[in-house]
């Protein structure tokens, strides 16, 4: 983790503060869960240090560091010398920083993070020595303009904050774990501090050890921000006693808050404190769209609705992006000749729909239950065929989320030049060397060309808007939230939609050229070399329990990516339909998931954006539809993907659609 250089137990210098004779010590009041206690409130994990001019710790706490963190340092030997714990000094590691929850730099204070080994025989000698340090920088500041309420203090288990690797569980557990994971579920619903709130419940190799086969055997539980964490100790040890009686023995429970992929909403041009950043983030997530756009679109390409959306505070949001999945056929009752669409989540065309609800996390966006009785509510609840009375606004692509940032950064790269222009002038003002002048006068053309190759590229961009070539098409049909597929003894969630294109922007169903693998994946073996350019084909296998191990996908944020299969289903909740929780009896329910290849460089199956793209096998057929992703914190990879079968998508449209639809298939070329 970057930052501050993190100080350690040893030969300290005596603080040079003291405290009043005969005052009063303030009270403090620890809050104390499991691998971790914290002062003046227990903030959801995972936390970030801050970077940029939001790290800039205020005037008098840069002045006092050094003494802060040895006054820390002093406090936790003395402490632990006079409880008998024999701990090495060097497992603590103490930093003054500014810390913010994940992605949310107004949430940003000055916080003593404190690493050391927890047990839960340690619980209390935690909190008395946060106690104490928070009475220490009472004194310390009592004289000054500055309150030491200001600053946080959180003490962390390495658990909470090393490298964790994951990955699936395959041993004589495996028979038993669709019977223990419902047990886990009931378990958490036993609880005031998890009932309601699992997003995910897991069995994983799961720890810090590189090697993910020997890390213990655990079953890994996220719950949304809404779950007390004081509460998951008593939580844990019920699920383990009562797993033990099924023979579950030396397996391990964690617990933490984690809602999975949700869908973001960008800033109509990108701000914040640090540019460079936001650059970096945005080209991460393959926001900058290179070349021109084009008119047809493919699988793998992004899309959005065509429309800005107010947000609860009357701000102004971009549509967050999904991904086209690919082009299907359909033959109707009234017309029973092949007719293109094209395939995606539902959850990626909510934007669309009126009395769609955004509200603000800070600086950032979430989505909100939708107005009551608005077309989105009704969406959500029943679906929606050509038939309903809804009126969703069309779709285009590119999405103005990838357009928007794409011409910010153009305008950042013409500006660079502009800089460089003028540095470059300067240079040749100070000099009489005619070569140095000749080179120089020569960079400055080929600045000048690059300035006019840029503002020719963001006009044609802004052109293709301006003359609404970005117009995608309209929704077609769309599941809903409450749609669910019977999967022998267990539910799964159908998460689909199908756009009616416009014609003359219908591309081929065409999987990406060799050179686009490589880009992505180095190790060739990781691709599926037999799909190199060809067409995506018709189901000729099924995900599930001995089936194809490994699958690939093309994400609008990722590329071409691939994912290998864990035998253990798991089971889970999204964030945006718990407002029809009340109307579902199986509103929980279980899916199949993928993991980030075995390979080198293979760290990442999904990421936000991704959301409606089509999973293919190593010939290219297709096999699932990918709706969601799930990044366990601090996790080494990038996160395991929910993959619906292909057959129970295709299934459910055609139900749905009461007999309107008789047939469904890939589209051909």
């Amino acid at each position: 983790m970057p930052g501050p250089k993190k100080n350690r137990l040893g030969n300290l210098p005596t603080p040079s503060t003291t405290e009043s004779s005969g005052e009063t010590d303030p009270t403090i009041t620890v809050i104390s869960a499991r691998y971790r206690a914290s002062w003046p409130q227990l903030r959801p994990l995972p936390l970030e240090w801050s970077t940029g001019t939001a790290s800039t710790l205020p005037p008098l706490l840069q002045q006092r560091s050094s003494e802060i963190q040895h006054t820390v340092l002093e406090i936790i030997r003395r402490y632990r010398n006079n409880n008998g714990d024999d701990g090495d000094d060097h497992e603590v590691d103490v930093s003054l920083v500014n810390q913010q929850m994940a992605s949310q730099p107004h949430t940003s204070v000055p916080t003593i993070a404190i690493s050391a080994p927890w047990s839960e025989s340690r619980q209390g000698l935690w909190k008395t020595v946060i106690q104490a340090i928070a009475v220490k920088l009472y004194y310390i500041f009592k004289d000054s303009d500055f309150s030491y309420e200001n600053i946080h203090i959180d003490m962390q288990a390495p658990e909470l904050t090393q490298t964790i690797y994951y990955g699936p569980v395959d041993n004589h557990l495996v028979q038993s774990w669709d019977n223990v994971r419902t047990l886990v579920r009931q378990r958490l619903e036993l609880f005031k501090s998890t009932a309601g709130c699992m997003t995910a419940i897991c069995l994983f190799h799961y720890g810090t050890l590189r090697d993910i086969n020997d890390n213990p055997i655990t079953i890994y539980v996220a719950v949304n921000y809404s779950s007390d964490e004081t509460g998951w100790l008593e939580v844990i040890a019920d699920i383990k006693a009562n797993i033990q009686k099924r023979g579950w023995t030396d397996v391990q429970v964690h617990l933490e808050h984690n809602i999975g992929m949700s869908y973001t909403f960008p800033l109509l041009e990108p701000k914040g404190p640090d540019e460079s950043l936001l650059r970096a983030e945005g080209l991460s997530n393959n926001m900058h769209l290179h070349g021109d756009y084009q008119q047809i679109v493919k699988p793998g390409d992004d899309f959005s609705a065509s429309d800005y959306i107010t947000r609860s505070d009357n701000v102004l949001k971009s549509s967050g992006f999904g991904t086209l999945g690919c082009f299907v056929e359909l033959k109707t009752k009234s017309v029973p000749v092949w007719k293109r669409y094209a395939l995606t989540n539902y959850h990626t065309v909510r934007p669309a729909l009126p009395g769609f609800c955004l509200e603000p996390v800070g600086s950032l966006s979430q989505t909100g239950p939708p107005q009551p009785g608005s077309d989105c509510w009704t969406v959500d609840e029943k679906g929606y065929f050509p038939n309903s009375r809804q009126k969703p606004i069309p779709l285009e692509s590119p999405s103005r989320a990838k357009h928007n940032f794409t011409i910010w950064f153009i305008k950042y790269e013409i500006e660079s030049c502009v800089q460089e222009i003028q540095k470059l002038r300067v240079q040749i003002q100070a000099t009489n060397d005619s070569t140095e002048i000749a080179k120089k006068q020569a960079e400055i053309i080929d600045e000048q060309t690059s300035i006019q190759l840029a503002e020719d590229e963001m006009r044609k961009k802004i052109d293709f808007f301006d003359a609404d070539k970005h117009i995608l098409g309209t929704l077609f049909a769309a599941s809903g939230y409450m749609r669910r597929a019977d999967a022998g003894n267990h539910k799964m969630r159908l998460d689909w939609a199908l756009i009616d294109v416009a014609g003359h922007r219908q591309g081929p169903n065409c999987l990406p050229l060799k050179p686009a693998w490589y880009k992505s994946l180095s190790d060739r073996r990781a691709h599926p070399s037999y799909t190199y350019g060809k067409l995506l084909k018709d189901q000729s296998q099924s995900i599930g329990p001995g089936n194809i191990s490994s699958v690939w996908k093309v994400g609008a944020n990722t590329g071409p990516t691939i994912g290998r299969y864990h035998s253990n289903r798991v089971d889970c909740t999204m964030a945006e339909d718990r407002h029809l929780e009340s109307r579902m009896s199986d509103y929980a329910t279980t899916e199949y998931i993928y993991q980030p290849g075995y390979f080198a460089g293979t760290r990442k199956f999904c990421a936000r954006g991704d959301s409606g793209s089509v999973v293919f096998d190593e010939n290219g057929g297709i096999v699932g539809l990918f709706f969601r992703g799930h990044r366990p914190n601090n996790s080494l990879d990038g996160g395991f993907g929910l993959v619906t079968p292909i057959e129970h998508v295709f299934k459910d449209i055609i139900d749905f659609s009461n007999g309107g639809i008789t047939e469904i298939r890939v589209a051909k070329n």
